[in-house]
């Protein structure tokens, strides 16, 4: 009898050279930009609309950048990628070009956005070999992720969710731009993100659930679908 293949099976790329950082502007941004919006005469309600934290954090960007180890790496090439940086930040949120700052000092961006690191990036579906612009699906994992690893995986016992959630991954994908289109594409590939997400915790398939649905792959993990993905590299 036949063996169902998993994702074991297959020569999945993982982008060693890469590490993923993601800008999502903070109260800080919101407020510098309102009051320079007000002063333009553009009314209070468009100014919410444009500006509102909802809107920002699902526009946030993800910058896909050389590995760094320390601070001052990661300065480094923020100051080598300046104009880049700066540019791709300002050009998704601030429609009003001359609303941008004036003044390009790397310093200034972690007052303006919180910044975080998704270390771990899989080209599940050789996106990289394909033509067309990219995104980012990053994945974290939920309670059920939890109980599971806990009473199904030996080395999980005495595991806490604070634990498991630091177990994060990132997926290279397509660009959607309608939910719609995601949806879609989650529904066909769900099985491979949930089997490539359980083999961070084990990679005996044994122990891996055996009624695996979409419904069950949301609940599990929360998903943040990053739109806005600049190669940096």
């Amino acid at each position: 009898m036949n063996t169902p293949s998993t994702i074991l099976d297959r020569n999945v790329g993982m982008l060693d050279d890469t590490i993923l950082v993601t800008f999502t502007p903070n109260e800080n941004f919101k407020n510098i930009f309102k009051s320079s919006y007000a002063t333009k005469g553009i009314s209070p309600k468009k100014i919410d609309e444009q500006l509102s934290i909802e809107a920002l954090e699902n526009h946030s960007v993800v910058f896909a950048s050389p590995i760094f180890h320390t601070l001052k790496e990661w300065n480094n090439i923020l100051e080598s990628k300046k104009d880049t940086v700066f540019d791709s930040l300002f050009d998704v949120w601030v429609w009003d070009k001359t609303q941008w700052p004036k003044a390009r000092n790397i310093s200034s961006l972690p007052e303006l956005f919180d910044i975080s690191v998704l270390p771990t990036l899989i080209d599940l579906f050789n996106i990289r070999e394909q033509k067309g612009k990219f995104s980012v699906l990053a994945l974290k994992s939920n309670q059920p992720v939890l109980s599971w690893f806990q009473n199904k995986v030996p080395q999980g016992k005495g595991a806490d969710l604070e634990q498991i959630e630091q177990i994060k991954l990132a997926i290279l994908m397509p660009q959607f731009t309608q939910e719609q289109e995601l949806y879609a594409f989650l529904e066909k590939h769900f099985n491979e993100i949930f089997e490539f997400s359980l083999l961070r915790f084990t990679n005996d398939p044994t122990l891996w659930p055996k009624n695996r649905s979409i419904d069950n792959f949301l609940e599990w993990f929360e998903c943040r679908y990053y739109l806005n993905f600049i190669d940096i590299h």
